[in-house]
């Protein structure tokens, strides 16, 4: 479920919705090399795609966060479902809308 933003839909006022990754309770096991790799360009692909917002790991180098826009809880759980990583099993996802009330501009100065 991972498609281009049509010429009408506005990213900014789509939903925006986290995504939290970590390993299974059932099976905490490492994510191989090629599923991380598969991992990585699937997040370069939802960021071409005007999807992906910010995507990063936790303190927990074993945990990861990752912010896009979807149509709706639904879509936003296919796209995370559809994330390698997800896929093969070695990370778990749990999707969240986010109501993002108060926004700072990537343009303001941040504070020293």
């Amino acid at each position: 479920m991972n498609r281009t933003l049509d010429e009408g839909e506005a990213a900014a006022t789509m939903p925006r919705f986290a995504c939290f990754l970590r390993p299974p309770t059932s099976d905490p096991r490492p994510v191989s090399a090629e599923v991380l790799a598969a991992h990585t360009a699937y997040l370069h692909q939802l960021l071409a795609d005007g999807r992906l917002v910010a995507a990063g790991l936790l303190d927990d180098p074993r945990e990861g966060l990752m912010v896009f826009d979807a149509v709706d809880l639904e879509h936003a759980r296919a796209i995370a479902a559809a994330d390698p990583a997800v896929a093969d099993g070695g990370r778990q996802a749990i999707v969240r809308q986010w109501n993002v009330e108060i926004e700072r501009s990537r343009e303001t100065t941040s504070p020293t």
